[in-house]
Formats: C-alpha cells, sequence, structure tokens
C-alpha cells in the first residue's frame, strides 16, 4: 500500500520549492564542468571519436536506468532514489580526481548518467505525487525553470575557474551534487512519501490513458529536435560564419528566456487548454528547426533563439500536467521513468545520426527531425481529441 496522508497546500509550495532548489544544485552541478571537459579529454590524449563514446555513455545510462529508477521509486520512495541519484552522481564526479585515464571516462560518464537519470525521474515523480492537479502546472513551471537557471548558472563557474583548474572544478561540481542532498534530507513531509510498513503488496498495473500517451509522443518528438541541436546546432551556426562567441551566447539566449517563462507557462497549463499549449510548442518546435538551415543572418538565428525558448517553455508544464493526470498514487514514478526514456531514446537516435547526416547536408538533421516530430503533432492531436484539455479545479489541494 502507498501512504495516503496528503500535505496542505502551503506544504506543497513548500515542497515544490524545496525541490526546485535542488534541481538548480544539480543542474548547476552538471553544466559546471560539461563545456570544459571535452577539451580536457582531449588533452589527456582522448580522440574525437573516444570523445564521442564519453558523451554518449552518458545518455546510454539514462536511456537504460531511468525507467528502473521510476519503478524503484514506486517500489521504495522517490525520496531514497532522488537523494542515491545525488550522492551517485557527486561519487563518480570524485572519480575523475582519481584518474586521467580517459576510458575510465566512459564508466564515470555511465554512472553520472544513472545518478542524473534518477534524480530528475524521482523530482518529478515527487512532484505529481504531492501537488493538486489544479496546481501541478505551476509545480512543474518551477522545477523547468530551476532546471535551466542551473545551466545557465553552472557554465558561467566553470568558465571563471578556468580548464587549467580542472581538479577544482570536479570537486566543486561533487560538492554541488553532495549539497543538493541537504533541502531533501531537511523537508520532513519527503520522508512520508514512500510505501507504508507492514507486507509487500504489488505495485498497481501501470494504465496509461489517452492523456498520458500523447505526452509521451511529446516527449519523443521533442527529445529528436533537443538531440539534433546537441549535435548539429554549433556546427550549423559555424557554417553560417558564427564565432565562438555567438555559438556560446546562442545557449544563453534559448536557457536564460526558458527559464523566466517557465512560471507562467505553468500558470497557464493550469488554467488554459493544456493541448493546445503542448500541441503549439511542438508544432513551433518543429517550425524553428526547419527553418534555421535556411536562414542565412545569425543575428535573426540568436533572436529567433530567443522567441523558441518561450513557446517551448509554454510546452513543458501542460505536457506534464497531461502526462500524470489519473495516474495511480504508486504509479507516478513509472510513467515518469517511461516519459524520460522516451525523449532519451529520441535524443540519442538524433544526435547519432546528426553528425552523419550533417555531414551529407547541413539542413538534412534539422528537416528530418522536424518532420518526424510534425508528424508526431498530428499523432497528439488524435490522441488527445477525447481528453479534457482544461484541468479539474476543485476547493481541495494535495
Amino acid at each position: 500500500m502507498t501512504t495516503t496522508a496528503e500535505p496542505s497546500r502551503s506544504n506543497a509550495d513548500r515542497l515544490v520549492r524545496t525541490l526546485a532548489f535542488t534541481v538548480l544544485l544539480e543542474w548547476m552541478a552538471g553544466g559546471a564542468f560539461l563545456p570544459l571537459f571535452p577539451v580536457y579529454l582531449h588533452d589527456k590524449g582522448a580522440s574525437t571519436s573516444l570523445l564521442g563514446v564519453v558523451v554518449g555513455a552518458f545518455f546510454l545510462a539514462g536511456l537504460i536506468g531511468q525507467y528502473p529508477a521510476g519503478k524503484l521509486a514506486d517500489h521504495t520512495s522517490p525520496r531514497a532514489v532522488l537523494l542515491g541519484g545525488q550522492v551517485l552522481y557527486g561519487l563518480s564526479t570524485l572519480g575523475f580526481l582519481l584518474t586521467t585515464n580517459v576510458h575510465a571516462a566512459i564508466g564515470l560518464r555511465f554512472i553520472q548518467g544513472l545518478g542524473a537519470g534518477a534524480a530528475e525521474v524521482a523530482s518529478l515523480s515527487i512532484i505529481s505525487k504531492v501537488v493538486a492537479p489544479e496546481r501541478r502546472g505551476r509545480a512543474f513551471g518551477t522545477i523547468y525553470g530551476a532546471q535551466l537557471t542551473g545551466t545557465i548558472l553552472g557554465p558561467i563557474l566553470g568558465a571563471i575557474i578556468g580548464i587549467h583548474h580542472m581538479s577544482l572544478l570536479f570537486t566543486l561540481t561533487a560538492l554541488l551534487s553532495f549539497s543538493a542532498s541537504i533541502p531533501v534530507l531537511a523537508q520532513p513531509a519527503l520522508k512520508h512519501l514512500g510505501r507504508s510498513a507492514g507486507p509487500r503488496v504489488p505495485l498497481s498495473r501501470l494504465t496509461l490513458t489517452n492523456s498520458a500517451k500523447g505526452s509521451l509522443i511529446l516527449a519523443a518528438a521533442l527529445g529528436l529536435i533537443i538531440g539534433t541541436y546537441d549535435a548539429s546546432w554549433s556546427l550549423l551556426l559555424r557554417s553560417k560564419g558564427a564565432g565562438g562567441l555567438a555559438i556560446n551566447l546562442s545557449w544563453i539566449l534559448f536557457s536564460l528566456p526558458f527559464a523566466l517563462a517557465s512560471k507562467p507557462a505553468g500558470w497557464l497549463a493550469d488554467h488554459r487548454d493544456r493541448r493546445k499549449l503542448a500541441l503549439t510548442g511542438v508544432i513551433s518546435e518543429s517550425l524553428f528547426c526547419l527553418a534555421y538551415p535556411f536562414l542565412h543572418s545569425v543575428a535573426i538565428m540568436l533572436a529567433l533563439a530567443t522567441l523558441e525558448a518561450t513557446v517551448l517553455a509554454g510546452a513543458l508544464p501542460s505536457a506534464q500536467s497531461l502526462l500524470t493526470e489519473g495516474i495511480a498514487d504508486d504509479a507516478h514514478g513509472r510513467v515518469q521513468g517511461l516519459n524520460a526514456t522516451s525523449q532519451m531514446a529520441a535524443m540519442t537516435v538524433a544526435s547519432m545520426l546528426g553528425g552523419v547526416l550533417f555531414a551529407i547536408s547541413p539542413s538534412l538533421p534539422f528537416v528530418a527531425s522536424a518532420s518526424i516530430s510534425l508528424v508526431g503533432a498530428g499523432v497528439m492531436a488524435v490522441v488527445w481529441r477525447p481528453v479534457n484539455g482544461h484541468v479539474g479545479h476543485s476547493v481541495s489541494a494535495s
């Protein structure tokens, strides 16, 4: 049996703020050393192909580990999985202090991926378990805003320390990850989210509603585009004549408006038709991706990236709200694991093929991902047709 104690609205809001701070530290830790990490490994003798394996190891770990992490959260406690993921990420980061072997970096990045994936699935499952459906959009928006804020602050920290002090950067990254556990340990409400004591009973069967099925398709559609950007965006900008400053600026111009728009987007998810918000985000994201290769002005591309981030931010809280609607209390971890796996699988495929397709034609990876995502949006519209897009508002709050 799962516990049925529900925190008050004020306690739930306090818990969301705690998780947001935790997520901010996690993503700041992840972004602190990552931009400099490939250069560091290259200086240690890693070839370009080996660097690709190191990067792929992180994604592979997320792909195979996130659903089991969600299932474990349902079996035991999302708090325990969250803490375990944070500690695992921190310990594996410290491992880089013990070896400069580039092959060992593959294993360490794989362990980091397991930790990061488990922490993300657990934190999102906690939100869907403790926050009432009518306020869930704002809660998810807060979490996404914290993630993107961490991706802004982390690289700034890394740039300040610099590549000549990577040992210090690894240490600080691990400390940030460990520090993210402190708010979780200090939040009493999180201690009571696990399964109750007594005889263990099997988890309820995971039944996906049309609402959740559409959200899983959305996760895959966005994963294709994200993976394409990871592999080919910087290459595309460089082919348009952009320098290093413009390329770095493009990521900031995406992350900052996304972070700022996430909370208002969550409010819209709680008060407007979530299907329309999510579909608008996917279709717009696909059209942006389709247009970039055919633009010749880097300035216009950077301006559109800012607009794109704002539109995309409007889709994710709505998609999460639809994903978690009507899910059994002991199935939130599994549905979050499925959602993360769906997106990660698409990201992995797109990132692996992106470089190959870009070599054939710079426009090919963008056109291919955008086209498939537009088809996915059409399927989503059909799947969501019988779904009530507006969340049911009640006077109670969980």
